[in-house]
């Protein structure tokens, strides 16, 4: 079921979140986590260098997104005219989802899937 709102097509946030949540993924499971899972193991002095601000980011998009979760997609006009993306809500939930359903899931992912999903669901309330 595709169903367009104007409301939402019209905040250019909500557009760009698919693209804050790739690079948020990124910092979260990819290397970048595991590079300062080991590095934390090491104690480094700077302790900025060695934070992650993701789940405050996941927090903050999910206060600042229009929440319609029955908003299934929203068609895309730029770049891709006729093509079709998840709504914010949908955008951010789904990817974490699908890695709870690897059947090879690690324990560390699923500790990290839930602390985001605690995050998004603080800033949805």
């Amino acid at each position: 079921v595709i169903h367009a709102d104007k409301e939402a097509m019209s905040l250019p946030f909500d557009r760009c979140v698919p693209a804050m949540l790739d690079l948020i993924h990124q910092d979260v499971f990819g290397e970048a986590s595991v590079i300062k899972e080991v590095q934390n193991v090491e104690k480094r002095l700077v302790k900025e260098a060695m934070g992650s601000k993701s789940l405050d980011s996941l927090e903050i998009i999910a206060r600042s997104i229009l929440f319609k979760p029955s908003l299934v997609s929203i068609p895309a006009t730029e770049p891709y005219p006729g093509f079709f993306h998840a709504s914010p809500v949908h955008a951010l939930v789904t990817p974490l989802l699908k890695r709870l359903r690897d059947p090879d899931v690690a324990p560390s992912t699923i500790g990290k899937v839930k602390d985001c999903l605690n995050r998004i669901a603080l800033g949805f309330s």
